[in-house]
């Protein structure tokens, strides 16, 4: 069930989720990683082999964790391209410049291969939620989506959470769903066969 903190009239609160990667864990990647001439900033690469899981979380100051993606990295559908923003850099290059989608298969295969290891206990929110459970069960875990709809690649679900730091007088003036302790809060996982392929994380910079 969705965890509910406090509520008045037709409102609730909710927490929101997360992967149990610790701020321990995610020292020294504040630093960018280099893969040939891809470039990737302020990103922690995690993966497991047995299971062919990555997570990978950018992150923001104090170890805001701006974005978390889940996908199996055996097929990485094209949503996980679309949303991981890379770069580039050459030798000759003094700063850094976007990677174009094209390019961004083979970056992130090569960044695959230098993830920082981590047992299957890691890849499971706290909530939770995992590749491969149903639509059923993230109803159950976040609500009714914001949005539903039908891509090329499977089911889109989505979720978006205004967050109560966001200036309102009181909370009467939240709408129904608010995340607490945040800026605003965005869910978005995508489903093939009914089954969880892609889960996508994002929480608003304070």
């Amino acid at each position: 069930m969705t965890t509910v903190l406090c509520q008045t009239s037709d409102s609730y609160a909710i927490i929101a989720d997360d992967y149990p990667v610790t701020n321990d864990m995610l020292r020294g990647f504040e630093h960018p990683i280099q893969c040939r001439n891809a470039a990737s900033l302020d990103k922690a690469w995690f993966k497991n082999d047995t299971i062919s899981q990555a997570l990978v979380i950018e992150l923001y100051t104090d170890y805001h964790r701006l974005q978390l993606i889940h996908f199996n990295t055996r097929q990485i559908p094209n949503i996980v391209f679309r949303s991981l923003e890379l770069h580039s850099k050459t030798a000759n290059e003094s700063t850094y410049s976007l990677l174009d989608d094209k390019s961004k298969p083979d970056a992130v295969n090569c960044f695959l291969k230098v993830a920082k290891r981590l047992t299957q206990n890691y890849f499971k929110t706290k909530k939770g939620f995992s590749l491969g459970m149903s639509s059923k069960k993230a109803v159950r875990l976040y609500g009714t989506p914001s949005v539903t709809r039908e891509t090329n690649e499977g089911k889109l679900f989505s979720w978006d959470f205004v967050g109560d730091y966001m200036g309102h007088a009181n909370k009467g003036d939240l709408p129904a769903n608010y995340v607490v302790n945040s800026f605003g809060y965005h869910i978005k996982v995508l489903f093939k066969n009914n089954k969880a392929v892609v889960i996508i994380m994002e929480n608003d910079a304070p």
